[in-house]
């Protein structure tokens, strides 16, 4: 399950729909203790639903709790693991984003305000280790590697142009060679980020690179270049591809601050920003948001009650009390298809915690 998974599941709306979020651990040493918690975590869920719905009206959604309970397997842990169940859908995902404690949400959607909120504020890319004979494909989340891809088209191998017969080969021709591979590696690179669209770090020798750049039917995803050898008969794990790229990630983030306060300063000339918590809410949730900028520690407790926001000490005694306004606005924003930038905090000082600029 990919993130364009999450975000999608957000429009899903059955009752009941439950959503158990559970830290995990990676160590071998931990595994039964996960195994155990997801267990009792389940043991809870099925009594809550058994004392609020008949067993008729939940019996597919019971089903897949047994199922996630018997099929978990630790050992591909990563931070999070999350669980999506109702009668018609059961989706697990796990995720190198660490949270705070186990819950559960049990309502008529998806709890996925806060997960949604985590992604946004890591790196999330795909490195593409190129070399003449192999290409690696590997998904990564700020310096750690999520997977690496491995199906029918990655690691894509050189069946085209055989370096053990290289002696036989002009540059000239060489080079033509290693070119049409890279072609058939763009091919079902785009096949892949239509399914899960992420920025590149290309990877690889200087030559390589310049070549898959020049054959490359887009380049707009492209956004750093790590030079070195990466294959995997070279020994060379994706930990360490992801802890190599992550610096090349960051410098294009940081370049990419300045861009944001570029758009800012000229929404607020074209009279398309905003700034007041109220406006930007109502915009969020209307849809008209098209680019959300928030300092990166900024939450806020408030009242939600007919599309009017209240902040303040007494907001905790009210019944539309929400833990933060800000994971609900990011939330309508991405529903919406607009983006969602963190900035370091007091980046944006002279507009306050968050702006937005708007559609129209």
């Amino acid at each position: 399950m990919n993130y364009a998974e999450i975000s999608r599941i957000n429009s899903f709306a059955h009752t009941p729909s439950v959503t158990v979020t559970m830290q995990t651990h990676r160590d071998f040493n931990s595994y039964e203790n996960d195994r155990l918690t997801l267990k009792n975590l389940l043991k809870d869920v099925k009594e809550r639903l058994l004392k609020d719905y008949e067993w008729r009206e939940i019996e597919q959604l019971l089903k897949y709790i047994e199922e996630a309970e018997d099929h978990y397997d630790p050992s591909t842990n990563l931070d999070t693991a999350i669980f999506f169940i109702s009668n018609v859908i059961f989706n697990e995902v796990k995720l190198p984003i660490m949270v705070q404690q186990n819950t559960i949400s049990i309502g008529p959607h998806f709890e996925t305000k806060k997960i949604l909120r985590a992604i946004q504020q890591v790196e999330h890319y795909y490195v593409l280790a190129l070399s003449r004979d192999e290409v690696r494909l590997v998904e990564c989340l700020n310096d750690k590697p999520l997977l690496e891809i491995k199906n029918h088209d990655f690691p894509a191998r050189n069946h085209i142009f055989q370096t053990h017969n290289i002696e036989r080969y002009t540059m000239g021709h060489k080079n033509n060679y290693i070119k049409e591979f890279f072609k058939t590696v763009d091919y079902t690179l785009q096949k892949q980020l239509n399914q899960n669209p992420l920025p590149i770090v290309l990877a690889g020798v200087d030559r390589n690179i310049a070549f898959f750049k020049e054959i490359a039917s887009k380049n707009d995803r492209f956004i750093g270049e790590l030079l070195g050898g990466f294959i995997t008969e070279n020994g060379v794990d994706v930990l360490d591809i992801a802890k190599k790229a992550y610096p090349i990630v960051q410098k294009y983030i940081e370049e990419g601050h300045e861009d944001a306060l570029n758009k800012l300063q000229t929404a607020e000339s074209g009279s398309r920003l905003q700034v007041d918590l109220n406006a930007v809410y109502r915009s969020a949730i209307e849809g008209r948001l098209q680019t959300l900028f928030v300092e990166k520690d900024y939450y806020e407790a408030a009242e939600i009650e007919d599309h009017s926001v209240r902040i303040g000490s007494s907001v905790r005694e009210s019944e539309y009390y929400v833990d933060d306004v800000v994971h609900v606005i990011i939330y309508h924003t991405l529903k919406y298809g607009g983006e969602v930038h963190f900035l370091p905090n007091d980046m944006i000082a002279k507009y306050g915690r968050l702006a937005a600029t708007t559609r129209y």
